[in-house]
């Protein structure tokens, strides 16, 4: 169930919101602003937000779970994990939902999180399915964001 949420949340919702905006305007909305709202929507907002909630109230599914770990001290971090998590999640969330205006800050939070956290997860050996999974769907999420985040940066310098 974990793998099928993390492929929907991560990969497949936010194409199927950027195809969804290209049917509905017969291709004629553009492209990476389509690509910054759902990325941001789905990938920082609802996926970090519902991890977070996840990692506030079952702490010891991300440790044991994901990251390998037996210790129990380790819940108290993957708690403060959560906390960061379901406020950045909400950032994605308000800005999609109501402040469009945000997406590009919620976007940067979320490209540098998800590389940040990719990243790390790239450097551990002997990663679990679940970890490896996370580890190339940060990495991809955070390429999107990025490379929407530059697209804007250079339209925005060219205006």
């Amino acid at each position: 169930m974990y793998r099928l949420l993390i492929i929907l949340l991560m990969v497949v919702l936010p194409i199927a919101g950027v195809v969804f905006d290209l049917v509905r305007t017969a291709g004629t909305i553009d492209l990476w602003s389509s690509i910054g709202n759902w990325f941001v929507f789905w990938v920082v907002g609802v996926r970090l937000f519902t991890a977070g909630v996840s990692q506030i109230f079952r702490p010891q599914f991300t440790s044991q779970s994901i990251l390998g770990t037996r210790n129990s001290g380790a819940d108290q971090i993957v708690q403060e994990l959560g906390f960061a998590n379901v406020a950045m999640g909400a950032v994605g969330l308000v800005a999609t939902l109501w402040l469009p205006d945000w997406i590009v800050p919620a976007a940067l939070a979320g490209a540098i999180f998800l590389g940040l956290a990719g990243f790390r997860h790239v450097a551990k050996k002997n990663k679990n399915p679940m970890e490896a999974l996370d580890t190339y769907t940060d990495i991809f999420g955070c390429v999107v964001l990025a490379a929407f985040l530059t697209v804007t940066l250079v339209t925005s310098l060219q205006a």
